[in-house]
């Protein structure tokens, strides 16, 4: 087997997922959409039973929720003598939403689009 082959098998574990956020006037997120990770009908059953907790994995229907709080924000440079497009640029964003579940998403600042940090 050669190498490429084994490069191609391997899938990297807690990859970012996008997600579609809105923001103030101020670029801060006021709520969030983030798709559906499993689009089943037994998956949506699930959801509509399961009672919003906080310390239990984000569920979603794909509906936008609400920002409640930004619990905590930080800026991430780092790369940048790699040249302008290896560079990484970030905004994060530790938020609460409506249900009490908490989410760390960032604004990819080269980009300028959004990512749900995963793990």
């Amino acid at each position: 087997m050669a190498s490429s082959d084994k490069k191609s098998s391997i899938k990297p574990l807690n990859v970012p997922r996008i997600v579609h956020v809105r923001t103030d006037s101020q670029g801060n997120p006021i709520a969030v959409q983030v798709p559906p990770a499993i689009d089943s009908p037994s998956a949506r059953r699930a959801l509509r039973r399961r009672a919003p907790h906080p310390n239990v994995p984000l569920l979603t229907d794909g509906k936008w929720m609400t920002v409640v709080e930004i619990e905590n924000l930080w800026k991430v440079n780092d790369e940048w003598w790699r040249g302008p497009d290896k560079e990484i640029a970030r905004l994060y964003y530790v938020i609460r939403l409506g249900s009490g579940q908490q989410l760390t998403v960032y604004l990819d600042l080269t980009t300028n689009d959004w990512y749900r940090q995963a793990g």
